[in-house]
């Protein structure tokens, strides 16, 4: 047998466990003066980070602070030691000015969010969509109005429709899911990639708000998924007998190029539509989401969302006129 050579493996460089520091780091007043002393030795940004274990950017912004400094022709004659106090006098100064700043500093424009929100009723997303429609040429982010409600108009914050507590999903007491004639039932996964995508019209989603506990009224939500055009109906009850009329006389009101699809979640409400639908409407197919996925009927969710802004939870439908709705 020959010779065997054994390669030995290198030995594993450990790691220090502090590793290099973020941008967002505050570097001290010697960091600073070692930077622009490296950097007049000619040492590259990387090369002075991975000296001070810090991020190359965040030297880089050190250096850059120069650009800053009144007399610029001077900036070379300052010693190491002067130019990072101008560095740190100039970051002193603009975080105090960024402690003083205000959201919607214009009184127009934070007149026309307050009626906004008070009044319309609208989101701070579609405030900051349509605000070039008031104001021209003024732009506006929805991040800047959440900012206004949360730290100078808390008052403001009941109007949002997202107030900013968690969600824990409970399920109690689980719905019961209608399994009679099941081996029937159409999946959400046949259902045409069209429909997904939101390509062609006449696709729609259906579900239910359920009214206060003890009272058996609820309303009937629909959506068609391009347009995102919303229907409400008041219901008696919860009962299949009651839901599907309501289906019957909507959909046989629609055109017939305008009526394809339609999804549904596993609620006992839909036992008798999801079958006689397509009895009654040829072509028209019925598709169900899977149990407690929500997401996947989204649009008719969000629809529930804008409603239960107007009548929330605890609301009894049974009270609640067709005017009104």
């Amino acid at each position: 047998m020959g010779n065997i050579e054994l390669k030995v493996a290198p030995p594993l460089i450990e790691k220090s466990s502090e590793g290099v520091m973020s941008k967002s780091d505050n570097l001290t007043r010697q960091e600073m003066v070692r930077i622009f002393e490296m950097h007049d030795n000619e040492k590259t940004n990387r090369e002075i980070g991975e000296i001070l274990r810090r991020s190359h950017t965040a030297v880089g912004d050190v250096l850059n602070e120069k650009k800053h400094y009144r007399r610029l022709t001077k900036w070379e004659k300052l010693s190491s030691f002067e130019q990072a106090r101008f560095v740190l006098e100039i970051r002193k100064k603009r975080q105090k000015q960024r402690r003083k700043r205000g959201w919607l500093k214009s009184p127009e424009i934070r007149q026309h969010v307050i009626e906004c929100l008070c009044k319309k009723r609208m989101s701070p997303e579609m405030i900051a969509e349509t605000i070039g429609e008031h104001f021209s040429g003024v732009t506006l982010t929805a991040k800047a109005i959440y900012n206004f409600t949360k730290k100078e108009r808390i008052d403001l914050r009941e109007f949002l429709p997202e107030k900013g507590i968690e969600r824990r999903q409970r399920v109690a007491n689980r719905r019961s899911r209608f399994q009679k004639g099941a081996p029937l039932k159409r999946s959400i996964e046949a259902r045409p990639i069209a429909a997904a995508l939101r390509e062609e019209l006449g696709h729609y989603e259906a579900d239910t708000v359920h009214s206060k506990k003890g009272s058996k009224a609820a309303v009937l939500t629909i959506i068609e998924r391009v347009t995102r055009q919303k229907w409400y109906f008041d219901l008696q009850d919860l009962e299949a007998k009651t839901v599907l009329p309501i289906l019957m006389v909507f959909f046989q009101g629609i055109p017939a190029h305008l009526r394809k699809t339609l999804t549904l979640d596993n609620g006992t409400e839909w036992s008798e539509a999801y079958h006689k639908l397509e009895i009654v409407i040829p072509g028209f197919k019925v598709y169900f989401c899977h149990p407690y996925q929500a997401y996947e009927r989204g649009a008719v969710e969000n629809a529930n969302k804008q409603l239960r802004r107007f009548f929330p939870k605890g609301t009894d439908f049974a009270l609640v006129t067709k005017e009104q709705l």
